[in-house]
């Protein structure tokens, strides 16, 4: 590949990378203010379970929010030649 198609190719990504760099810098964090947080009461949860009796449930509500959100290595789930941290 001589240079003038290693500008090309370079300014080709220039876009994709710049998207990237800002939704890693700032861009993630401005999607939590779109996130309402979620309430669940004891009421609206139906437990499916094969025991005659179900768990008794240790609250009476949940309430679910976001404070961070991160980008990691990316992975395949359920591939055993992934690397988790």
């Amino acid at each position: 590949m001589d240079n003038q198609q290693s500008f090309s190719l370079s300014l080709a990504a220039l876009h994709h990378i710049q998207s990237f760099n800002y939704i890693s810098d700032s861009g993630l964090q401005r999607v939590l203010t779109c996130f309402v947080p979620m309430e669940l009461h004891e009421k609206d949860i139906q437990i499916e379970t094969t025991l005659s009796k179900p768990p008794a449930l240790t609250f009476r509500s949940l309430k679910i929010t976001y404070s961070q959100l991160r980008l990691g290595k990316p992975y395949r789930y359920n591939d055993p030649t992934a690397l988790v941290q």
